[in-house]
Protein backbone atom coordinates (compact mmCIF):
# COMPACT_ATOMS: atom_id res chain seq x y z
CA UNK A 1 0.00 0.00 0.00
CA UNK A 2 3.03 2.18 0.89
CA UNK A 3 4.14 2.09 -2.81
CA UNK A 4 0.73 2.81 -4.26
CA UNK A 5 0.45 5.96 -1.86
CA UNK A 6 3.56 7.41 -2.93
CA UNK A 7 3.09 7.13 -6.45
CA UNK A 8 -0.91 8.45 -5.67
CA UNK A 9 0.66 12.03 -3.88
CA UNK A 10 3.43 12.05 -6.60
CA UNK A 11 1.51 12.12 -9.29
CA UNK A 12 -1.17 14.33 -7.22
CA UNK A 13 1.21 17.09 -6.94
CA UNK A 14 2.52 17.14 -10.18
CA UNK A 15 -0.94 17.93 -11.70
CA UNK A 16 -1.63 20.97 -9.48
CA UNK A 17 -0.91 24.67 -10.59
CA UNK A 18 0.14 27.03 -8.03
CA UNK A 19 -1.31 30.26 -7.13
CA UNK A 20 0.19 33.68 -7.28
CA UNK A 21 -1.76 36.54 -6.26
CA UNK A 22 -1.98 39.77 -8.25
CA UNK A 23 -3.24 42.34 -6.27
CA UNK A 24 -5.23 45.64 -8.34
CA UNK A 25 -2.72 49.12 -8.74
CA UNK A 26 -4.97 51.92 -9.39
CA UNK A 27 -2.29 54.00 -9.91
CA UNK A 28 -0.40 52.19 -12.50
CA UNK A 29 -4.12 51.45 -14.37
CA UNK A 30 -4.14 55.58 -14.17
CA UNK A 31 -1.27 56.20 -15.57
CA UNK A 32 -1.59 53.63 -18.31
CA UNK A 33 -4.60 54.92 -19.11
CA UNK A 34 -3.71 58.69 -19.16
CA UNK A 35 -0.62 58.04 -21.53
CA UNK A 36 -2.30 56.37 -24.58
CA UNK A 37 -2.88 59.97 -25.76
CA UNK A 38 0.86 60.27 -26.58
CA UNK A 39 0.86 56.13 -27.33
CA UNK A 40 -1.59 56.91 -30.64
CA UNK A 41 0.92 56.77 -33.47
CA UNK A 42 2.01 53.38 -32.36
CA UNK A 43 -1.26 51.73 -32.60
CA UNK A 44 -1.72 49.31 -36.07
CA UNK A 45 -5.16 49.98 -38.36
CA UNK A 46 -4.72 46.79 -39.78
CA UNK A 47 -5.63 44.94 -36.31
CA UNK A 48 -9.26 47.08 -35.82
CA UNK A 49 -9.86 48.08 -39.55
CA UNK A 50 -13.54 48.34 -40.04
CA UNK A 51 -14.42 46.99 -43.01
CA UNK A 52 -17.44 49.47 -43.00
CA UNK A 53 -15.69 51.81 -43.29
CA UNK A 54 -12.23 50.97 -45.62
CA UNK A 55 -9.84 53.55 -46.14
CA UNK A 56 -6.37 53.68 -48.25
CA UNK A 57 -4.88 56.79 -45.85
CA UNK A 58 -2.38 55.70 -43.36
CA UNK A 59 -3.50 56.36 -39.64
CA UNK A 60 -1.27 59.63 -38.57
CA UNK A 61 -3.33 61.22 -35.37
CA UNK A 62 -0.46 64.00 -35.50
CA UNK A 63 -2.47 65.87 -38.44
CA UNK A 64 -5.82 65.00 -36.27
CA UNK A 65 -8.08 62.86 -35.62
CA UNK A 66 -11.39 62.02 -37.90
CA UNK A 67 -14.29 59.66 -37.97
CA UNK A 68 -12.10 56.34 -39.44
CA UNK A 69 -9.29 57.36 -37.21
CA UNK A 70 -11.81 58.12 -34.32
CA UNK A 71 -13.44 54.46 -34.63
CA UNK A 72 -10.09 52.75 -35.06
CA UNK A 73 -8.78 54.07 -31.79
CA UNK A 74 -12.29 53.09 -30.09
CA UNK A 75 -11.69 49.45 -31.41
CA UNK A 76 -8.69 49.24 -29.49
CA UNK A 77 -9.14 51.44 -26.42
CA UNK A 78 -12.91 51.49 -25.67
CA UNK A 79 -13.23 50.42 -21.77
CA UNK A 80 -16.55 48.42 -22.38
CA UNK A 81 -14.79 46.42 -25.20
CA UNK A 82 -11.75 45.59 -23.46
CA UNK A 83 -13.76 44.14 -20.85
CA UNK A 84 -15.88 42.41 -23.36
CA UNK A 85 -12.68 41.05 -24.83
CA UNK A 86 -11.34 39.51 -21.86
CA UNK A 87 -15.03 38.48 -21.09
CA UNK A 88 -14.76 36.40 -24.03
CA UNK A 89 -11.37 34.77 -23.44
CA UNK A 90 -13.04 33.06 -19.84
CA UNK A 91 -15.44 31.23 -22.56
CA UNK A 92 -12.28 30.41 -24.69
CA UNK A 93 -10.12 29.33 -22.15
CA UNK A 94 -13.30 26.68 -20.87
CA UNK A 95 -13.33 25.52 -24.39
CA UNK A 96 -9.73 24.73 -24.77
CA UNK A 97 -9.58 22.51 -21.38
CA UNK A 98 -13.38 21.16 -22.05
CA UNK A 99 -14.12 17.64 -22.81
CA UNK A 100 -11.52 15.94 -20.21
CA UNK A 101 -11.65 12.83 -18.72
CA UNK A 102 -12.44 12.93 -14.94
CA UNK A 103 -9.47 12.38 -12.97
CA UNK A 104 -9.41 9.08 -11.12
CA UNK A 105 -10.12 8.77 -7.73
CA UNK A 106 -8.17 6.78 -4.72
CA UNK A 107 -9.90 4.72 -1.88
CA UNK A 108 -8.69 3.07 0.78
CA UNK A 109 -10.50 1.25 3.55
CA UNK A 110 -8.92 -0.09 6.67
CA UNK A 111 -10.76 -2.41 9.24
CA UNK A 112 -9.39 -3.55 12.44
CA UNK A 113 -10.62 -7.66 12.89
CA UNK A 114 -10.67 -7.57 16.59
CA UNK A 115 -11.09 -11.40 17.23
CA UNK A 116 -8.14 -11.95 14.57
CA UNK A 117 -4.88 -14.11 16.08
CA UNK A 118 -2.53 -12.69 13.58
CA UNK A 119 -3.17 -9.60 11.47
CA UNK A 120 -5.66 -7.72 13.20
CA UNK A 121 -6.01 -4.70 10.05
CA UNK A 122 -7.84 -5.50 7.05
CA UNK A 123 -6.39 -3.35 4.27
CA UNK A 124 -7.48 -2.35 1.21
CA UNK A 125 -6.81 0.25 -1.73
CA UNK A 126 -8.76 1.25 -5.24
CA UNK A 127 -7.94 3.19 -7.91
CA UNK A 128 -11.74 4.25 -9.30
CA UNK A 129 -11.82 5.96 -13.28
CA UNK A 130 -14.47 6.39 -15.38
CA UNK A 131 -15.58 5.47 -18.20
CA UNK A 132 -17.56 7.95 -20.59
CA UNK A 133 -19.35 5.66 -23.08
CA UNK A 134 -22.37 8.32 -23.16
CA UNK A 135 -20.51 10.35 -25.21
CA UNK A 136 -20.92 13.27 -22.55
CA UNK A 137 -17.12 14.60 -23.15
CA UNK A 138 -17.46 15.27 -26.77
CA UNK A 139 -20.97 17.23 -26.40
CA UNK A 140 -19.20 19.37 -23.91
CA UNK A 141 -16.69 20.22 -25.92
CA UNK A 142 -18.54 21.34 -28.59
CA UNK A 143 -20.78 22.90 -26.70
CA UNK A 144 -18.20 24.71 -24.53
CA UNK A 145 -16.73 25.63 -28.55
CA UNK A 146 -19.95 27.40 -28.96
CA UNK A 147 -20.55 29.39 -25.97
CA UNK A 148 -17.03 30.62 -27.03
CA UNK A 149 -18.52 31.35 -30.46
CA UNK A 150 -21.25 33.27 -28.96
CA UNK A 151 -19.29 35.51 -26.63
CA UNK A 152 -16.73 36.31 -29.97
CA UNK A 153 -20.12 37.33 -31.60
CA UNK A 154 -20.84 39.28 -28.51
CA UNK A 155 -17.83 41.39 -28.49
CA UNK A 156 -18.32 42.15 -32.07
CA UNK A 157 -21.83 43.09 -31.44
CA UNK A 158 -20.62 45.65 -28.99
CA UNK A 159 -18.33 46.64 -31.20
CA UNK A 160 -21.16 47.71 -33.63
CA UNK A 161 -22.51 49.55 -31.12
CA UNK A 162 -19.89 51.45 -29.72
CA UNK A 163 -18.64 52.61 -33.41
CA UNK A 164 -22.53 53.44 -33.99
CA UNK A 165 -22.55 55.54 -30.26
CA UNK A 166 -19.03 57.28 -32.08
CA UNK A 167 -21.04 57.91 -35.09
CA UNK A 168 -23.91 59.44 -33.85
CA UNK A 169 -21.63 61.59 -31.25
CA UNK A 170 -19.62 63.09 -34.12
CA UNK A 171 -22.41 64.01 -36.03
CA UNK A 172 -23.64 65.74 -33.05
CA UNK A 173 -20.62 67.30 -31.71
CA UNK A 174 -19.86 68.60 -35.88
CA UNK A 175 -23.36 70.05 -35.37
CA UNK A 176 -22.97 71.93 -32.59
CA UNK A 177 -19.20 73.29 -33.60
CA UNK A 178 -20.94 74.20 -36.83
CA UNK A 179 -23.85 76.14 -34.65
CA UNK A 180 -21.29 77.63 -32.90
CA UNK A 181 -19.69 79.34 -35.93
CA UNK A 182 -22.69 80.75 -37.99
CA UNK A 183 -23.72 82.18 -33.92
CA UNK A 184 -20.60 83.95 -33.94
CA UNK A 185 -20.80 85.52 -37.17
CA UNK A 186 -24.31 86.78 -36.40
CA UNK A 187 -23.74 87.69 -33.31
CA UNK A 188 -20.96 89.67 -35.36
CA UNK A 189 -23.02 91.10 -38.27
CA UNK A 190 -25.72 92.13 -34.89
CA UNK A 191 -22.80 94.26 -32.96
CA UNK A 192 -21.58 95.87 -35.82
CA UNK A 193 -25.37 97.21 -36.91
CA UNK A 194 -26.05 97.38 -33.31
CA UNK A 195 -23.26 100.29 -33.49
CA UNK A 196 -24.70 102.05 -36.24
CA UNK A 197 -28.27 102.35 -34.76
CA UNK A 198 -26.59 103.61 -31.85
CA UNK A 199 -25.65 106.51 -33.66
CA UNK A 200 -29.06 107.06 -35.40
CA UNK A 201 -30.81 107.17 -31.78
CA UNK A 202 -28.39 109.61 -30.52
CA UNK A 203 -28.56 111.74 -34.17
CA UNK A 204 -32.37 111.79 -33.31
CA UNK A 205 -33.28 109.52 -36.72
CA UNK A 206 -34.39 106.30 -34.95
CA UNK A 207 -36.67 105.90 -31.75
CA UNK A 208 -34.64 104.16 -28.70
CA UNK A 209 -37.27 101.50 -28.80
CA UNK A 210 -36.62 100.01 -32.29
CA UNK A 211 -32.45 100.38 -31.37
CA UNK A 212 -32.76 98.24 -28.78
CA UNK A 213 -34.52 95.49 -30.55
CA UNK A 214 -30.91 94.41 -31.46
CA UNK A 215 -29.38 94.59 -28.50
CA UNK A 216 -32.26 92.33 -27.46
CA UNK A 217 -31.20 89.98 -30.65
CA UNK A 218 -27.41 89.86 -29.65
CA UNK A 219 -28.40 88.69 -25.78
CA UNK A 220 -31.05 86.00 -27.48
CA UNK A 221 -27.76 84.92 -29.86
CA UNK A 222 -25.51 84.97 -27.00
CA UNK A 223 -27.30 82.68 -25.27
CA UNK A 224 -27.72 80.51 -28.46
CA UNK A 225 -24.08 80.08 -28.46
CA UNK A 226 -23.42 79.04 -25.08
CA UNK A 227 -25.97 76.43 -25.13
CA UNK A 228 -23.90 75.51 -28.32
CA UNK A 229 -20.85 75.49 -27.26
CA UNK A 230 -21.89 73.55 -23.99
CA UNK A 231 -23.42 70.66 -26.27
CA UNK A 232 -20.26 70.67 -28.40
CA UNK A 233 -17.98 70.04 -25.44
CA UNK A 234 -20.23 67.72 -23.82
CA UNK A 235 -20.25 65.58 -27.07
CA UNK A 236 -16.55 66.10 -27.32
CA UNK A 237 -16.29 64.74 -24.13
CA UNK A 238 -18.48 61.61 -25.33
CA UNK A 239 -16.23 60.84 -27.93
CA UNK A 240 -12.89 61.07 -26.10
CA UNK A 241 -14.37 58.22 -23.39
CA UNK A 242 -15.75 56.35 -26.69
CA UNK A 243 -12.81 56.17 -27.83
CA UNK A 244 -11.22 54.73 -24.02
CA UNK A 245 -8.63 58.30 -24.01
CA UNK A 246 -8.39 60.22 -20.67
CA UNK A 247 -10.54 63.75 -20.35
CA UNK A 248 -7.33 65.59 -20.76
CA UNK A 249 -7.25 64.54 -24.24
CA UNK A 250 -9.81 66.48 -25.75
CA UNK A 251 -7.14 69.66 -25.02
CA UNK A 252 -4.39 67.95 -26.51
CA UNK A 253 -6.29 65.99 -29.97
CA UNK A 254 -7.02 67.83 -32.77
CA UNK A 255 -10.69 66.66 -33.96
CA UNK A 256 -11.65 66.92 -37.39
CA UNK A 257 -15.95 67.59 -37.65
CA UNK A 258 -17.62 66.20 -40.52
CA UNK A 259 -21.47 65.84 -41.17
CA UNK A 260 -21.04 63.14 -44.01
CA UNK A 261 -21.64 59.46 -43.80
CA UNK A 262 -21.36 57.89 -47.23
CA UNK A 263 -23.43 55.82 -48.76
CA UNK A 264 -21.74 54.14 -51.18
CA UNK A 265 -24.04 52.20 -54.29
CA UNK A 266 -27.82 51.72 -53.74
CA UNK A 267 -29.33 51.54 -50.09
CA UNK A 268 -29.77 47.88 -49.08
CA UNK A 269 -33.18 46.16 -48.84
CA UNK A 270 -32.50 44.14 -46.48
CA UNK A 271 -30.11 43.93 -43.38
CA UNK A 272 -27.28 42.19 -43.53
CA UNK A 273 -27.02 38.55 -42.91
CA UNK A 274 -23.76 38.78 -41.50
CA UNK A 275 -25.14 41.59 -38.84
CA UNK A 276 -23.48 40.89 -35.09
CA UNK A 277 -26.36 41.14 -33.34
CA UNK A 278 -28.02 38.50 -36.29
CA UNK A 279 -24.69 36.08 -35.33
CA UNK A 280 -25.06 36.33 -31.55
CA UNK A 281 -28.75 35.40 -31.57
CA UNK A 282 -27.63 32.79 -33.97
CA UNK A 283 -24.68 31.41 -31.84
CA UNK A 284 -26.72 31.51 -28.88
CA UNK A 285 -29.19 29.21 -30.28
CA UNK A 286 -26.50 26.94 -30.95
CA UNK A 287 -25.55 26.41 -27.54
CA UNK A 288 -28.80 26.19 -26.64
CA UNK A 289 -28.89 22.95 -28.52
CA UNK A 290 -26.00 21.72 -27.80
CA UNK A 291 -27.03 22.24 -23.79
CA UNK A 292 -30.10 19.99 -24.85
CA UNK A 293 -28.25 17.08 -26.62
CA UNK A 294 -25.43 16.96 -23.65
CA UNK A 295 -28.37 16.75 -20.56
CA UNK A 296 -29.68 14.03 -23.17
CA UNK A 297 -26.43 12.33 -22.98
CA UNK A 298 -26.39 12.91 -19.48
CA UNK A 299 -29.09 10.32 -19.19
CA UNK A 300 -26.94 7.58 -19.82
CA UNK A 301 -24.40 6.47 -17.68
CA UNK A 302 -20.55 6.20 -17.60
CA UNK A 303 -18.89 2.77 -16.08
CA UNK A 304 -16.94 3.41 -13.26
CA UNK A 305 -14.36 0.65 -12.77
CA UNK A 306 -11.51 0.37 -10.04
CA UNK A 307 -9.03 -2.10 -9.34
CA UNK A 308 -6.41 -2.27 -6.48
CA UNK A 309 -4.56 -4.27 -3.34
CA UNK A 310 -5.62 -5.43 -0.30
CA UNK A 311 -4.74 -7.55 2.35
CA UNK A 312 -6.41 -9.24 4.80
CA UNK A 313 -5.13 -11.47 7.72
CA UNK A 314 -2.13 -11.25 6.46
CA UNK A 315 -2.67 -12.14 2.79
CA UNK A 316 -2.09 -10.25 -0.34
CA UNK A 317 -5.16 -9.45 -2.19
CA UNK A 318 -6.24 -8.56 -5.97
CA UNK A 319 -9.43 -6.46 -5.87
CA UNK A 320 -11.55 -4.89 -8.78
CA UNK A 321 -15.07 -3.34 -8.87
CA UNK A 322 -17.22 -1.89 -11.36
CA UNK A 323 -20.54 0.93 -11.07
CA UNK A 324 -23.23 1.55 -13.54
CA UNK A 325 -26.64 3.62 -12.31
CA UNK A 326 -29.65 3.14 -13.99
CA UNK A 327 -31.72 5.84 -15.54
CA UNK A 328 -35.29 4.84 -14.18
CA UNK A 329 -36.06 7.55 -11.76
CA UNK A 330 -34.31 10.89 -12.08
CA UNK A 331 -32.82 10.24 -16.21
CA UNK A 332 -32.26 13.51 -16.00
CA UNK A 333 -36.04 14.75 -16.65
CA UNK A 334 -35.55 18.39 -15.10
CA UNK A 335 -32.65 19.18 -16.79
CA UNK A 336 -33.30 18.25 -20.00
CA UNK A 337 -37.10 20.17 -19.97
CA UNK A 338 -35.62 23.11 -18.59
CA UNK A 339 -33.12 22.79 -21.44
CA UNK A 340 -35.72 22.60 -24.75
CA UNK A 341 -37.60 25.35 -22.86
CA UNK A 342 -34.53 27.56 -22.89
CA UNK A 343 -33.69 26.28 -26.75
CA UNK A 344 -37.28 27.74 -27.39
CA UNK A 345 -36.64 31.09 -25.88
CA UNK A 346 -33.42 31.49 -27.87
CA UNK A 347 -35.27 30.74 -31.24
CA UNK A 348 -37.87 33.43 -29.77
CA UNK A 349 -34.69 35.95 -29.38
CA UNK A 350 -33.19 34.90 -32.76
CA UNK A 351 -36.78 35.84 -34.79
CA UNK A 352 -37.40 39.03 -32.56
CA UNK A 353 -33.89 40.14 -33.54
CA UNK A 354 -34.30 39.50 -36.90
CA UNK A 355 -37.88 41.10 -36.94
CA UNK A 356 -36.21 44.47 -35.36
CA UNK A 357 -33.37 44.37 -37.92
CA UNK A 358 -35.83 44.39 -40.58
CA UNK A 359 -38.13 47.20 -39.07
CA UNK A 360 -35.44 49.29 -37.77
CA UNK A 361 -34.04 48.90 -41.74
CA UNK A 362 -37.62 50.03 -42.43
CA UNK A 363 -37.70 53.27 -40.45
CA UNK A 364 -34.50 54.48 -41.28
CA UNK A 365 -34.75 54.04 -44.90
CA UNK A 366 -38.00 56.31 -44.37
CA UNK A 367 -36.16 58.47 -42.24
CA UNK A 368 -33.12 59.13 -44.40
CA UNK A 369 -35.77 59.55 -47.56
CA UNK A 370 -36.98 62.31 -45.53
CA UNK A 371 -34.17 64.24 -44.22
CA UNK A 372 -32.68 64.35 -47.89
CA UNK A 373 -35.88 65.83 -49.04
CA UNK A 374 -35.84 68.24 -47.05
CA UNK A 375 -31.89 68.55 -46.85
CA UNK A 376 -32.21 69.30 -50.81
CA UNK A 377 -35.19 72.06 -50.24
CA UNK A 378 -32.85 73.81 -47.72
CA UNK A 379 -29.92 73.72 -49.46
CA UNK A 380 -31.26 74.44 -52.74
CA UNK A 381 -34.29 76.97 -52.10
CA UNK A 382 -34.07 78.51 -48.45
CA UNK A 383 -30.51 79.15 -48.58
CA UNK A 384 -30.46 80.86 -52.08
CA UNK A 385 -33.61 83.23 -50.98
CA UNK A 386 -32.20 84.08 -47.14
CA UNK A 387 -29.07 85.18 -49.18
CA UNK A 388 -30.53 87.18 -51.63
CA UNK A 389 -32.17 89.31 -49.87
CA UNK A 390 -29.55 90.06 -46.95
CA UNK A 391 -27.37 91.02 -50.00
CA UNK A 392 -30.39 93.59 -51.02
CA UNK A 393 -30.50 94.93 -47.87
CA UNK A 394 -26.70 95.39 -47.69
CA UNK A 395 -26.93 96.82 -51.14
CA UNK A 396 -29.40 99.21 -49.94
CA UNK A 397 -27.32 100.64 -46.92
CA UNK A 398 -24.49 101.25 -48.74
CA UNK A 399 -27.30 103.48 -50.91
CA UNK A 400 -28.31 105.01 -47.46
CA UNK A 401 -31.12 103.59 -47.61
CA UNK A 402 -31.50 102.65 -43.93
CA UNK A 403 -34.72 100.14 -42.92
CA UNK A 404 -34.38 98.86 -39.14
CA UNK A 405 -37.23 96.16 -39.63
CA UNK A 406 -35.83 94.94 -42.93
CA UNK A 407 -32.57 94.22 -41.61
CA UNK A 408 -32.96 93.02 -38.56
CA UNK A 409 -36.07 90.40 -40.34
CA UNK A 410 -33.17 89.48 -43.20
CA UNK A 411 -30.57 88.62 -40.44
CA UNK A 412 -32.95 86.89 -38.52
CA UNK A 413 -33.83 84.88 -41.29
CA UNK A 414 -30.17 84.33 -42.73
CA UNK A 415 -29.18 82.78 -39.02
CA UNK A 416 -32.26 80.77 -38.81
CA UNK A 417 -31.57 79.03 -42.27
CA UNK A 418 -27.72 78.27 -41.70
CA UNK A 419 -28.89 76.80 -38.39
CA UNK A 420 -31.71 74.88 -40.32
CA UNK A 421 -29.50 73.76 -42.78
CA UNK A 422 -26.98 72.32 -40.36
CA UNK A 423 -29.95 70.21 -38.46
CA UNK A 424 -31.63 68.82 -41.86
CA UNK A 425 -27.19 67.76 -42.60
CA UNK A 426 -27.28 66.11 -39.00
CA UNK A 427 -30.42 64.46 -39.40
CA UNK A 428 -29.35 62.73 -42.59
CA UNK A 429 -26.05 61.75 -41.56
CA UNK A 430 -27.90 60.31 -38.71
CA UNK A 431 -30.02 58.18 -40.63
CA UNK A 432 -27.15 57.13 -42.99
CA UNK A 433 -25.20 56.25 -40.01
CA UNK A 434 -28.21 54.10 -38.60
CA UNK A 435 -28.61 52.54 -42.42
CA UNK A 436 -24.88 51.92 -42.56
CA UNK A 437 -24.62 49.96 -39.06
CA UNK A 438 -27.18 47.83 -40.40
CA UNK A 439 -26.78 47.19 -43.95
CA UNK A 440 -22.61 47.37 -43.66
CA UNK A 441 -21.74 45.95 -40.54
CA UNK A 442 -18.39 46.07 -38.43
CA UNK A 443 -16.67 43.18 -38.86
CA UNK A 444 -13.19 43.93 -37.39
CA UNK A 445 -12.16 40.09 -37.13
CA UNK A 446 -12.50 36.40 -38.52
CA UNK A 447 -15.76 35.06 -37.74
CA UNK A 448 -15.25 32.25 -35.53
CA UNK A 449 -16.01 28.56 -36.98
CA UNK A 450 -19.33 26.96 -36.66
CA UNK A 451 -19.70 24.41 -34.26
CA UNK A 452 -20.70 20.51 -35.52
CA UNK A 453 -23.05 18.49 -33.79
Amino acid sequence: MRPIMLCALAALLAGCQSYKPRPLDADRATDAWRARTNTLASLSADAYQPTSRPTTRPFDPSDGIDLVEAEIVALFYNANLRKARLDANVTTASADEAGRWEDPRISIDAERLLEADTDKWVLAGMLQVSLPISGRLDVEKTLATSEARAAAFEVMSREQSVILDLRIAWLEWSAAARRTRVLEEAISDLESISRATDSLKNAGEIDATDARLFAIDIVQRRSDLLDARRRAARRASEIIELMGLAPEANASLKLTGSLQIDLTGPIATAPAPNHPALLQAKAEYDVAERSLELEVRKQYPDIEIGGGLGREEGDPRLLAGISLPFPIWNANRRAIAEARARRDASQATYEAELQSLITRLSREQAEYAAAQAQADLVESDLIPLVDRQLTEVRRLLEAGEFNLLVLRDAIDAATSARLKRIDAQLALAQSAAAILDLTKPVITTTLPPETQP
